[in-house]
């Protein structure tokens, strides 16, 4: 693999697939298009805790976009399969989550004034954010904006096929896509318009998706400051990242953990959670294996989004209580127990 810098036109490409009318902008130069055609599925509703005198109101979807990103300035050159290679802008995949009003005459995603916590997903190597839809639906009908990104070597689909080194310039990707979703919450032409609080982002991610994450909330080489807290789903600290972890940083992070995962082994998260700055949370998953804790709807799945719901509204929504509940939540007889220095 050949990572190297080239000067570009800062073209990006963003096409959003959803429930509702399905919008492609293309951004060249400056120059915008817009094509729009009509596609409205049948929606499937579900109650959604959100925030405010709505909570509770309402029956609420769950809808997603997805948006396809080249970054402007990178070069990434991979097999072409005859023997050469083929060079282009690094691509990400971004599939965004949220809640809307399910209604055959009213199909509105929630924009109040109150907005939601995002929280970005980062999957495991070879692993399409969709693997994770189990969880990522549950944090959704706890009232969050949910972005699971997939990284440009990091999928069965991705060209020449994942490439595992390519998790050093993940945290960049991240960093990337964080900044045009944030550009996108704030345009008035955006779906994504009015969606979430710029200011109250989570990162999450299992595996080398944790890997990831904890890089970019708690690694001097890849640290973004506009990542407020951190959940680490069977992640591990890296040294191939040239930089220092927990070095001046004092975001919350939970870390989550199977007792019998044989991937990422407990002593990795027990490296994380000993050399955390405070607040820090550690749940233990009694049994659980490496991937299916978190794509599977079993008791681990429940235990792991009540746990790490109350973690985002104890700690980006101010709730006090949460913090109480997040305890017991975490301490279930034969599946769970949890770790706490708050």
């Amino acid at each position: 693999m050949i990572f190297s810098s080239i000067v570009l036109l800062g073209v990006i490409a963003i096409v959003y697939l959803s429930p509702a009318p399905k919008v492609t902008t293309t951004i060249s130069g400056g120059a915008n298009s817009t094509t729009t055609s009509s596609s409205v599925p049948a929606a499937t509703t579900t109650t959604v805790a959100l925030p405010g005198t709505v909570q509770g109101a309402n029956l609420y979807g769950v809808q997603n976009d997805t948006m396809s990103i080249s970054e402007a300035n990178t070069n990434l050159c991979v097999p072409n399969g005859q023997g050469g290679t083929v060079c282009g802008p690094r691509t990400i995949t971004v599939g965004v989550y949220y809640p809307y009003i399910a209604s055959a005459s009213n199909q509105t995603p929630y924009r109040v004034v109150d907005r939601l916590p995002l929280v970005l997903f980062a999957p495991g190597y070879n692993e399409p954010y969709t693997t994770y839809l189990p969880l990522i639906n549950s944090l959704v009908s706890d009232g969050f904006v949910v972005a699971g990104i997939n990284f440009p070597l990091n999928t069965p689909s991705s060209p020449g096929g994942p490439n595992e080194a390519d998790i050093v310039n993940q945290p960049g990707d991240m960093t990337y896509a964080l900044t045009q979703l944030i550009a996108d919450e704030q345009s008035t032409t955006s779906p994504l318009y009015g969606l979430f609080d710029p200011n109250k982002v989570v990162a999450s991610g299992q595996s080398d998706g944790g890997d990831t994450v904890l890089a970019l909330a708690d690694n001097t080489c890849c640290r973004d400051k506009r990542i407020a807290a951190v959940i680490v789903f069977s992640g591990a600290e890296l040294g191939t990242y040239n930089g220092t972890y927990f070095v001046g940083t004092t975001i919350p992070i939970l870390v989550i953990q199977g007792t019998a995962d044989v991937i990422n082994v407990p002593s990795d998260s027990d490296q994380i959670y000993a050399a955390a700055n405070t607040p820090k949370y550690y749940l233990h998953l009694i049994g659980a294996d490496h991937l299916t804790p978190y794509t599977s709807n079993d008791q681990y799945l429940q235990v792991v989004n009540n746990v790490s719901a109350d973690f985002i509204d104890g700690y980006l929504l101010g709730q006090s209580s949460a913090l109480t509940k997040m305890i017991s939540d975490g301490n279930v007889t034969g599946v769970s127990s949890i770790d706490h220095n708050p």
